[in-house]
């Protein structure tokens, strides 16, 4: 054998030793060392109230299916008309910005003209059918034609889907969707008013609200009602997690903000495991969540607590 190709061969017969020598180190670290964190797991994710409307539309009679839909399609109308309103798009953007949002226009226009032709279909239509698809994308089918719902904004999505679902289940009975966007039931609580301390709104349950005046009583009794239906919601949820044994832990419980997000993501211990659930009054506003983990443990426990959730501004 030729000198250099003896110290070739010895060369490589080197590098697949080391190569060797570090796959068996990795497997070592591997079997006696640190293990990598498991992902955070998602513990629930609720559907939101519109889709649990349309849930309750697979036999319901036809008028309901094509009163469903006329509502849809008017709601979509809307809110691309909104988007594309010169008067609106002039205050949006300037500079650079212009050619992005006129490629934008562009886009949008035709959308709005095919649901403007859909809307004129739906009033002469044989059949509709309102479907999900494996995307969780609302469709609609009328007679022969498809038409597949996408709002031009996420915020815009979340505010009118929301109010659809209400205004719908105002109209018909949405007991077969599980009461989707009907109105809660009555809360009662009453203000309570102490020396040398914020007037507030207390519920029955023990969830209190503080502020700093009684100035516009009405608008904070009734966020406060907000934020109670939600943390009520959030309780049952939880009470489900605690019987499936997952880990909950009450000193981590927090709301991860996800702007535009369609449901809030609400952590609830260490890893990072979450709960994704349609809570609103919960997004927009900053609640002391060390008292809400102390609310919804008691509540998740059958046992009562008394504890101030939204605290007066300083």
């Amino acid at each position: 054998m030729r000198p250099h190709r003896v110290a070739a061969w010895r060369g490589a017969r080197g590098l697949r030793a080391g190569l060797l020598a570090l796959a068996l180190c990795g497997l070592v670290l591997s079997a006696g060392g640190a293990t990598a964190e498991p992902a955070p797991r998602q513990l629930q994710a609720e559907p939101s109230a519109l889709m649990r409307v349309i849930a309750g539309l697979a036999d319901a009679p036809a008028a309901v299916r094509r009163d469903f839909a006329t509502r849809l399609i008017a709601a979509l109308v809307a809110a691309y008309e909104d988007e594309l309103d010169p008067a609106l798009l002039a205050h949006r953007v300037d500079g650079p910005g212009h050619r992005k949002l006129a490629r934008w226009q562009q886009a949008s226009a035709p959308l709005l003209n095919d649901l403007r032709r859909a809307q004129a279909a739906l009033a002469a239509a044989q059949r509709v059918e309102v479907q999900m698809d494996r995307q969780q994308q609302i469709l609609l089918r009328i007679d022969d034609r498809l038409v597949w719902v996408a709002w031009p904004r996420i915020s815009t999505q979340v505010r009118m889907e929301r109010e659809l679902a209400v205004e719908f289940c105002r109209h018909h009975d949405c007991a077969r969707a599980g009461d989707a966007g009907t109105e809660p039931a009555p809360m009662h609580g009453l203000w309570v008013l102490s020396q040398g301390r914020h007037p507030a709104w207390e519920h029955t349950n023990g969830l209190r609200c503080e502020f700093t005046s009684l100035a516009d009583r009405a608008d904070k009794e009734a966020l406060c009602r907000a934020v109670v239906g939600d943390l009520q919601h959030l309780g049952a949820a939880l009470r489900l997690a605690v019987r499936r044994g997952e880990p909950i832990d009450w000193d981590h419980l927090a709301l991860q903000p996800e702007p535009d997000a369609l449901r809030q993501r609400i952590i609830v211990n260490a890893r990072g495991d979450y709960l994704q659930l349609d809570l609103p009054a919960l997004a927009g506003h900053a609640l002391d969540w060390a008292a809400v983990g102390i609310w919804l443990r008691a509540q998740v426990h059958d046992q009562s607590a008394l504890v101030t959730v939204l605290r007066a501004a300083p």
